[in-house]
């Protein structure tokens, strides 16, 4: 708490020499409640607001299903992005869709590079919070060639403090040109780097029936001291785009690399109403995840009959390779959750791994039609060529080929000035879900799955300049999760559908709002029984989600601002045989920005308050498996142009 008070009185200091211009507003807020134009899911400066992000979208994950976009390209994402290197991420879904010529089930999460401008800038944000966390981000931005090559420069140091009580350091660096060699020419590398040290794993509490485990304390380590993890990883790439005329050629090409240099996951198994459980740990060797991915777009625009038309040719392509496996169990015998108990480190025996490779070429045409006042339409049309191949140590599998082709359409409907209708409809090739570390063949991913996704529903402006997006959604994917061996496989088939609200806008001067809810029916269904049961809603997914995001200035002092969230998640099914249930909870933040100028830059202090009534809930992670939400925390920030 000594280091937050510190804080605040040296930006105190600074801000009360040099005062802020009533009612000026700054991009370095960094808020995402003022930026975001609905709301179904901004991020911004380390700050996530709305009803998705880019892992949940109506109950999938967009990074799973292949439907990550760098800069509007296509990115097959494999390893976390530093904030360093990126500036946010928009979930697009319903009418935001047609921003992109190929829409996808699942939704898109559209992530932005940041651009290093042609003024020179340098940024220090120093954090810290009552947990005991701390880090300090520094970003550069130099022009060297007469405004036409600006670099942009990051790193980041982090200590981190988990809810469970461990701990891990993380670095993070990141290196951005921007290149503009003629007009009209734009060419943006970028390289980002992170490496983690010294990671201490959380736990994961399985229960022996239909009870869920007793609450425990918080930030009290529960896991083993020599069970940490390693890990590095790396996004790196290039954006090119041209334009001539009415001709537009844009590229991207990039590479994603996951290597956890040694793994463990901790595990309390057939944890009783008490609390006593039987502990495993589970070790992994050294793992390496990479892929190389990108896009050329080549784009021909014109005008006709009132409208503006423009085609669109495509071609995408990834290559992945994974190897993993080889893990060895140890049982450290009984013991409570909640409680420490250390054991020594015991010798690990790995065995060999499993080596699978993807390989998918898309190639695609798009048309895209604006009649100013009157509609909107986009229509896609992709033939996909994917081949995986799988080589487990007793020998290479059968390869999988699937050779569809998916189309999508999208359209709007204006009505007058202030109300459009819009549909959408896509069918898409996915990677399937990878599954997850509980499992026994933990990290494997089954051949892709095809999907399909309808959306239709009204944009509503109304004259406070409030805007309403409600629609109603069906997804049809197969559904995988754990078996009664804890095989992670298909089980089913799972249907999504559901209505879904977003209220955003300034009702009030000075008073930002971004509401909204998701009342969704997720049903699985499966057409052979076998031994285990499987319940007809999936498990882990909430059919009720309703989130409110304010953010109010204050007139008298207008470098001021005060906000509020709020966020309801309704209850899950934590079991195949759905006899078991998550309640829902509710978890409000509080928080505050001041802004302030100091030699003609500006700055901002932020204070956040975290769960602020310190809820407690149960996270799903599988068929019976738990972790605990984190408690309530205090963050400090401090964020400083030079």
């Amino acid at each position: 708490m000594r280091q937050i008070f510190a804080v605040l009185f040296v930006v105190h200091l600074v801000s009360f020499s040099d005062s802020v211009q009533a009612g000026q507003s700054d991009p370095a807020e960094e808020n995402p409640v003022t930026t975001a134009g609905d709301a179904f899911g901004t991020s911004i400066g380390g700050e996530s607001i709305g009803l998705y992000q880019a892992g949940n979208v109506r109950g999938f994950s967009p990074v799973d299903a292949g439907n990550v976009r760098v800069g509007g390209l296509y990115f097959d994402q494999l390893s976390a992005f530093t904030g360093r290197l990126v500036s946010g991420t928009t979930i697009r879904v319903g009418p935001t869709t047609l921003a992109d010529p190929f829409s996808a089930p699942t939704g898109i999460a559209d992530v932005r590079i940041r651009t290093p401008e042609q003024q020179p800038d340098f940024r220090i944000a120093p954090q810290v919070n009552s947990n005991g966390g701390r880090q300090i981000e520094l970003d550069a931005q130099l022009p060297l060639e007469d405004d036409r090559l600006n670099v942009g420069l990051g790193i980041g140091q982090y200590e981190h403090r988990y809810s469970e009580g461990g701990d891990s350091s993380v670095t993070s660096i990141a290196v951005i040109p921007h290149w503009q060699p003629a007009e009209g020419v734009e060419v943006m590398p970028f390289w980002s780097y992170t490496d983690t040290r010294d990671m201490d794993v959380s736990l994961t509490i399985h229960v022996d029936d239909d009870h869920l485990p007793p609450e425990i304390s918080r930030h009290r380590y529960a896991s083993q001291r020599w069970a940490t993890t390693d890990r590095t990883r790396a996004n790196y790439g290039v954006l090119a785009g041209a334009s001539v005329g009415r001709w537009t050629l844009r590229s991207g090409l990039f590479r994603s690399i996951e290597k956890p240099l040694r793994s463990f996951s901790v595990q309390f198994r057939e944890t009783d109403s008490e609390g006593r459980a039987e502990r495993t740990v589970i070790a992994n060797p050294s793992q390496r995840f990479g892929s190389t991915s990108g896009e050329i777009r080549l784009s021909r625009g014109f005008e006709a009959a009132d409208a503006n038309h423009q085609l669109h040719l495509s071609l995408r392509g990834r290559e992945q390779s994974r190897r993993y496996g080889g893990s060895d169990q140890v049982n450290l015998g009984p013991g409570q959750i909640g409680s420490e108990a250390p054991v020594p480190e015991p010798q690990l025996q790995f065995g060999d791994q499993t080596l699978d490779e993807v390989q998918q070429w898309t190639a695609g045409v798009a048309y895209q039609g604006h009649w100013p006042g009157v509609a909107e339409v986009s229509v896609g049309l992709q033939r996909a060529d994917y081949r995986k191949q799988v080589v487990p140590p007793e020998g290479a599998l059968p390869s999988s080929i699937e050779t569809p082709w998916l189309y999508n359409a999208s359209g709007i409907l204006e009505i007058d000035s202030s109300l459009a209708l819009y549909a959408n409809y896509s069918r898409g090739l996915e990677e399937s879900p990878v599954a997850p570390e509980v499992a026994a063949n933990r990290d494997e991913a089954p051949p892709a799955l095809r999907t399909e996704q309808t959306d239709f529903g009204l944009h509503w402006q109304t004259e406070r300049g409030l805007q309403l997006i409600a629609g109603v959604f069906q997804i049809d994917k197969p559904y995988f999760a754990m078996d009664a061996e804890d095989i992670f496989r298909q089980l089913g088939k799972q249907r999504h559908e559901g209505v879904e609200l977003s209220l955003s806008g300034e009702p009030l001067p000075g008073l930002t709002l971004v509401t909204g809810a998701t009342l969704m029916d997720p049903v699985v269904t499966t057409d052979t029984f076998e031994a285990e049961t499987i319940g007809e809603r999936p498990v882990g997914t909430a059919r009720h989600q309703v989130i409110a995001d304010l953010n109010y200035r204050l007139r008298s002092l207008p470098a001021l601002s005060l906000d509020v969230s709020a966020e309801y998640s309704g209850r899950r099914m934590a079991n195949l045989e759905n006899t078991l249930k998550v309640s829902g909870t509710t978890v409000v933040n509080l928080g505050a920005r001041y802004r302030f100028r100091w030699n003609d830059k500006s700055g901002f202090l932020r204070l956040r308050l975290s769960n602020a009534f310190d809820d407690f809930s149960w996270e799903v992670r599988g068929d019976s498996a738990f972790a605990y939400n984190s408690p309530r925390q205090v963050t400090l920030r401090a964020t400083m142009d030079f």
